[in-house]
């Protein structure tokens, strides 16, 4: 294991590299300055530029970072502190500095200075992290631009001092100009230069008005052949209106010879735009950075596409950010040899993204098909005390393998309540053709209901030269439920034409068919397709809402969705249910095998030509790892717009 040491207020390298030299801990180190503007200076000035800063910081800080050990069995071992020194220093820094604040401050390193470092130091045989701020380090580049080790600079010894990169734990970001010979990376305060004078321009600009303009937004007329003015009447009536101060509001001066009190409405705050220049720079800082306005309060938002917003935050928003940290983290620790090959450093998101107790138990019952705590598990978490029998897992009499997908799931009560046919009310006809009719169906519904979200969108934002609120005109929960309502009535009749074609040729009678089964699964598919189509329309006019083309943007944008995306969209779930609807009929008709059917379209899949004719057990996945064509579980890569299809045999 290699550490620092630390002699006195001195932290000194290890005894096998005594050149190196110490870096005092008491003294202060000269700051390198990376960009034109200083980024300290705007994060304790601009509150916009601040609150992104504390919000990516924050965010991060809270989710912990633990060390893992991988098992044998491809598991893993949480390591608890009290067990391994590295998981102490994990959990705890310093004895003064908890992980939160730790994590906090490297973060903020980042955004502010664009890089971070930390140092693993022994003190009384405790391992503790030590950041180093980062405005006083750089890192030193060979002639390919690659780090050879870290540079600081002790104002006590007056000389650089360099750190071997063994024994430094760093990041530093992209650093485009190609003279340096060292690199701190490159600020984003000096991208934002111009926003944040502007920003702060406009600031000056409302106190001076503020301060010396007049309490009422008004001047004296007085008229050009009013009588002269002997001086001391002047004087007077100037006097006069300089006492007419904040102690004398309500009362109205006393005019003479004429003169007018006169409206200049030139100098009303709303008149000089200080708002709508500082809501566009706090969303341009926060765009800068790649943070959604709705979800730090510059834009508002509706509670549904906020709740989309908080899971998105952590997986899309911070996720590049937590896989930089992440790897620097154990790039850095297994320099400094202290991580093993079957250890690493991760950080838990679960603690974040299952924050909705209700929301986490739906989705592992779905996933799992039925309970997944026992009862003294659960009662573990209310701190009580465990009870006799309270560690058996209790399934509900309804939940069965290969049944229900969960104790939550039912179908409709009827099916009229969906507005989907009974198994009869499928026409008669080549299943080929039935499926495609059905399908062009779906397509040209799809496309009407897009088009009334299209209308939607744009009779909220307006044809102003600002839009109206994102947050109004797309709001989530209604979206999704009008898009899922629309999809699954179309789904289950695609389901069924899917089924029609096993059973008609397997199993006449139906038996042991009930569609009406197939109604949990459809309805869970119908909301995701419906979630994952607006929620990429829902990214892409955020993308598209800013600039002085905004309107321009965003009709071509909902143009492409409706003329375009709706027939993939149509594709890719008629692919998907009649696939579905089909594996259910054999299942429930006894069949055993299933053979893979490449299309042969222009432009097909060479992956999925390759599985034309691959045969596998009705219970097994094909080579791809799918279980049908359109298989939801595939993702979007192997599974919009594909038009292959699944053949079905006894086996025997």
């Amino acid at each position: 294991m290699v550490a620092f040491q630390t002699t006195g207020d001195r932290l000194v390298f290890g005894a096998d590299d005594p050149k190196a030299g110490a870096l005092s801990l008491a003294t202060s180190l000269e700051d390198f300055v990376g960009a034109s503007t200083d980024p300290i200076d705007m994060f304790a000035k601009q509150d916009a530029f601040r609150t992104v800063a504390e919000f990516i910081a924050t965010n991060m800080a809270q989710v912990p970072f633990n060390l893992y050990r991988r098992d044998p069995d491809n598991g893993r071992t949480k390591l608890r502190p009290a067990d391994n020194p590295l998981a102490l220093a994990l959990s705890e820094p310093h004895p003064t500095t908890t992980q939160f604040r730790w994590i906090e401050a490297l973060q903020l390193d980042m955004v502010l200075h664009d890089r971070w470092a930390a140092v693993v130091v022994e003190v009384d045989g405790r391992l503790q992290l030590v950041r180093l701020p980062a405005r006083r380090v750089s890192f030193a580049l060979d002639p390919l631009h690659r780090i050879t080790h870290a540079v600081v600079w002790d104002a006590e010894l007056r000389k650089k001092l360099p750190l071997p990169i063994e024994r430094v734990l760093f990041d530093v970001g992209y650093d485009p100009r190609t003279s340096n010979k060292t690199t701190g990376g490159m600020p984003i305060a000096g991208t934002l230069a111009a926003s944040a004078n502007e920003l702060k321009a406009g600031a000056d600009w409302r106190s001076k008005l503020l301060s010396n303009g007049p309490k009422v937004p008004m001047y004296i007329y007085r008229p050009k052949d009013a009588p002269g003015w002997k001086k001391e009447d002047r004087e007077r009536f100037e006097t006069s209106m300089e006492r007419y101060s904040d102690e004398r509001a309500g009362f109205a001066p006393v005019l003479a010879d004429g003169m007018e009190m006169r409206a200049a409405p030139q100098l009303l705050q709303d008149n000089v735009q200080y708002a709508e220049t500082r809501k566009a720079a706090q969303i341009e800082f926060a765009i800068a950075m790649h943070i959604p306005p709705e979800v730090i309060g510059y834009r508002e938002g509706t509670f549904s596409n906020l709740e989309a917003y908080r899971e998105q935050v952590y997986i899309d928003v911070l996720g590049g950010r937590f896989a930089a940290f992440r790897q620097a983290l154990n790039q850095g620790l297994r320099r400094a040899d202290m991580l093993g090959a079957d250890l690493y450093v991760e950080e838990n998101l679960g603690a974040r993204l299952n924050a909705n107790p209700q929301a986490q138990a739906a989705v592992l019952q779905t996933q799992v098909g039925a309970p997944v705590r026992t009862r003294n598990e659960a009662r573990a978490m209310l701190n009580l005390s465990p009870i006799e029998g309270g560690d058996d897992l209790i399934v509900p009499l309804n939940v069965t393998t290969g049944g229900l997908a969960s104790p939550t799931d039912t179908a409709p009560k009827t099916l009229a309540r969906i507005g989907g046919p009974s198994t009869k009310a499928i026409e008669a006809g080549p299943a080929l053709s039935l499926l495609a009719r059905t399908r062009d169906r779906f397509a040209s519904d799809l496309r009407a209901g897009l088009a009334k979200q299209r209308t939607r969108i744009l009779d909220v934002l307006g044809n102003a030269n600002a839009p109206g609120s994102l947050a109004d005109a797309f709001d989530f929960l209604v979206e999704n439920e009008a898009i899922a309502s629309l999809i699954l009535p179309h789904s289950y009749q695609l389901a069924l034409v899917g089924a029609k074609g096993v059973l008609d040729r397997f199993n006449e009678k139906s038996e042991g068919f009930d569609p009406e089964l197939m109604l949990p699964w459809l309805t869970k598919a119908s909301s995701s397709q419906a979630t994952q189509l607006n929620t990429g329309t829902f990214r892409r006019l955020s993308e598209r809402i800013v600039g002085p083309e905004w309107r321009t943007a965003v009709d071509e944008l909902l143009a492409h969705v409706v003329d375009e995306q709706s027939a993939v969209w149509a594709q890719t779930i008629a692919t998907a249910s009649s696939s579905f609807g089909a594996n259910d009929a054999a299942k429930a008709s006894g069949l055993g095998v299933k053979t893979w059917r490449h299309s042969g379209g222009p432009d097909s899949r060479s992956s999925h030509a390759a599985l034309d004719g691959e045969t596998v057990a009705l219970d097994e996945v094909f080579s791809n790892g799918m279980r049908w064509p359109g298989d939801p579980q595939a993702g979007a890569d192997e599974t919009a717009s594909c038009h292959c299809s699944v053949a079905y045999g006894r086996g025997d």
